[in-house]
């Protein structure tokens, strides 16, 4: 898999099943061979990827997360951008399509169904602790969906979350 991804790159692949994959079957496998390929499997994805593909491994061990950093598994395929070319390609009759996310091709999450008016309501609220805990709905929503979120629906939390830039309380004041 190593290989395949180094040479063909991650447009042909759904990214978040083939993270999910190396953390729960490769990094949690007893066979210490699988966790190392599983290692630089993921260091070959941060080349095309970036450093957003650490926010898909917050859940894993840390010992298994500081392998990535100190095998330097990361340093050896440095973010290359756009510049990210695969060696080889494929041809296809179908036009390939980032898996429902940006041109990083990482999965952005629907929140619509999150964001209630209760939230907005809460957002707007007189009541400082009623913001404060609507802020914290929020940013657990935001780290739910690992700060990836799909734009749809959420031109009313943008609008309130504006409105606490301003906040006349300086605890609640987003940055």
């Amino acid at each position: 898999m190593v290989s395949a991804v180094d040479d063909f790159g991650i447009s042909h692949l759904k990214l978040k099943d083939l993270i999910d994959f190396c953390k729960d079957t490769g990094l949690q496998s007893s066979v210490a061979a699988t966790r190392i390929f599983s290692v630089k499997l993921l260091g070959v994805l941060h080349k095309f990827v970036g450093p957003d593909i650490k926010g898909f491994l917050s859940d894993v061990k840390p010992a298994l997360l500081s392998a990535l950093d100190t095998d330097t598994e990361y340093e050896k395929n440095p973010f290359a951008g756009a510049a990210a070319a695969p060696k080889r390609t494929i041809k296809s009759a179908e036009p390939t399509s980032a898996s429902s996310g940006g041109l990083d091709g990482l999965p952005r999450e629907d929140i619509s169904g999150n964001i209630t008016p209760t939230l907005l309501k809460g957002l707007e609220s007189t009541d400082w602790k009623a913001r404060l805990e609507s802020i914290e709905a929020v940013n657990k929503v935001l780290e739910e969906a690992n700060k990836r979120v799909q734009p749809n629906g959420t031109a009313e939390l943008f609008g309130a979350l504006r409105g606490r830039l301003g906040d006349s309380n300086k605890n609640l004041v987003i940055v």
